[in-house]
């Protein structure tokens, strides 16, 4: 059964997009970090600034798995794909 590269490169789409959107939630969750920052000052802030930053640096280390993973998909499936051509010749 060959490999089929079409739905290896799709899975790469649908993680990027999904890193993408784990990108697009760090910068919301930045965002909100600032307009806490700036309306209200309190020590109260100082717990919450720490808990968004601990999110927003697991959203870019999620962001950066999901485009890892991406790319051993295509990788792998290469690979794959090399060795079946090779058993064919062979």
């Amino acid at each position: 059964m060959a490999i089929d590269m079409s739905a290896v490169r799709q899975y790469q789409r649908e993680l990027n997009n999904a890193a993408d959107d784990v990108e697009y939630t760090r910068r919301k969750i930045n965002e909100y970090k600032e307009l806490l920052d700036g309306a209200w000052h309190s020590s109260d802030v100082k717990g919450l600034d720490l808990i968004l930053e601990g999110l927003a640096h697991r959203c870019s280390r999620l962001r950066e798995d999901l485009a890892d993973i991406g790319r051993d998909v295509v990788i792998n499936g290469e690979e794959i794909q090399a060795e079946e051509e090779k058993e064919e010749d062979g």
